[in-house]
């Protein structure tokens, strides 16, 4: 993220701050981190053994026995699981406490692609705004020169008459009125900025004044596999699930139960053996559960195999997409390369031209007409190549994306206490 970063830095923009703001405001994330937060708690309770079992029995009028009477028998029992079976129910939480973060992770990613892609529509849109500004400002001045040529003696009325002015005008006209459109769907992409994150519409957005283009990560398929956090969700639910299968396998073993039974007694007035009359008794008690049902048993297990092979298809699908999503993302990235300098050297030399236009027009060399459609061109070119700067930003911002670059140092505390807290548990 330090890359990242430094680019904010480099522009003199508040993006970087507005993707932590969004990250922590959006209820999205929220939502996914509650989500994460409710499976660390069940990591401890999958772990642990049954509580034991009070048995007390009572008898209002006490039983006649062989050498006493009977008042009460208190019994304790403690069921014991399959070994292994606490350890695969835990390493069953603890993979969906993984896959839950990263469920965490591609929110705040996904958000902050958002953002930044927002962030680059508003910068183009200030950039047109600035392209129609001073095409409106270079037309004004075309106009001064028309009226002066139409008001000199010395020119007369062939050199620069009234309709120059009056088309002149209907030019900057229909400008004003693309400005207009500009500033209103500047406006508008402003309040999405904030409510993506979860502010008041109508808060400041700080912009820089241009677009500075963004360097392009290099990254591999390798590179993009091993941080895709979609791919970490499937691959720790397939970790989940053969945990799943080996709990269900102890599941249809016999549990041990351990216990012991305390029998409270009373004196009997015709004992068979005297020394014994009245005196409580204990005993060690031992019980085995016997799983011989076992259809419910094996289709669970058969479930558990199942689960396995659809996580293993869906794996191969999702790095199929990303794949075909990379693959993508690098063409757009060249062809937004290319047009952006094909757009520049178009632009420098309508510049040139119009600079050149302009002269000819005072010495009557050029009509205005020629002069008015070369303007239009300018402002094509201007708002195309604004586009072009944004989309090949967005562009740098979707391959962060799927190799979560771009939400790198966007973590919370929470995000961050992440193996810490699954150890404790």
């Amino acid at each position: 993220m330090q890359g990242r970063v430094a680019v904010a830095e480099e522009q003199g923009d508040s993006l970087y701050a507005y993707m932590m703001t969004a990250v922590e405001n959006s209820p999205r994330t929220k939502a996914a981190l509650q989500s994460y937060k409710a499976a660390l708690e069940a990591v401890c309770p999958a772990s642990t053994i049954g509580d034991p079992e009070l048995s007390v029995n009572w008898y209002p009028s006490p039983m006649e026995l062989v050498n006493s009477r009977q008042v009460a028998t208190f019994g304790l029992m403690q069921m014991f699981p399959w070994p292994g079976s606490m350890k695969a129910a835990r390493r069953e939480k603890e993979w969906q406490v993984e896959k839950a973060y990263e469920m965490y992770r591609m929110e705040g990613i996904d958000l902050a692609y958002r953002v930044e892609e927002k962030w680059y529509q508003i910068l183009a849109t200030q950039e047109k705004i600035s392209a129609i500004g001073q095409n409106i400002t270079f037309l004004k001045q075309i106009e001064e020169t028309a009226l002066y040529q139409y008001k000199s003696p010395s020119n007369g009325r062939m050199r620069a008459n009234m309709s120059d002015q009056l088309r002149l005008q209907t030019e900057e006209l229909s400008l004003e009125e693309q400005l207009e459109t500009a500033q209103t769907e500047l406006a508008l992409q402003k309040q999405q900025l904030n409510l993506l994150m979860h502010r008041e519409a109508g808060s400041a957005i700080v912009t820089p004044d241009s677009i500075v283009l963004r360097e392009m990560p290099i990254l591999s398929m390798d590179d993009i596999e091993n941080a895709s956090p979609e791919l970490a969700a499937i691959r720790n639910e397939q970790n989940a699930l053969e945990q799943t299968e080996k709990k269900m396998r102890n599941m249809g073993r016999p549990m041990l139960g351990l216990g012991a039974q305390y029998m409270l007694n009373e004196e009997t007035e015709m004992p068979r053996m005297a020394d014994m009359n009245g005196k409580d008794m204990w005993m060690a008690m031992l019980k085995i559960s016997l799983p011989i049902y076992r259809r419910k048993t094996n289709a669970s297990i058969r479930e558990a195999q199942l689960m396995q092979n659809a996580a293993a298809e869906k794996y191969a699908s999702q790095r199929d997409a990303l794949e075909s999503q990379w693959l993508g993302i690098v063409q757009q990235a060249e062809e937004a390369k290319r047009k952006i300098r094909l757009l520049g050297q178009q632009l420098d030399l309508v510049d040139r031209t119009l600079e050149l236009m302009r002269a000819e027009y005072v010495a009557e060399t050029t009509p205005i007409a020629d002069l008015l459609e070369t303007d239009r061109q300018r402002v094509a070119l201007a708002l195309k190549l604004a586009e072009a700067k944004a989309k090949y930003n967005t562009v740098v911002a979707q391959m962060e994306k799927i190799a979560a670059l771009n939400g790198n140092g966007l973590q919370t505390q929470e995000d961050g206490s992440h193996s810490s807290k699954l150890s404790k548990n």
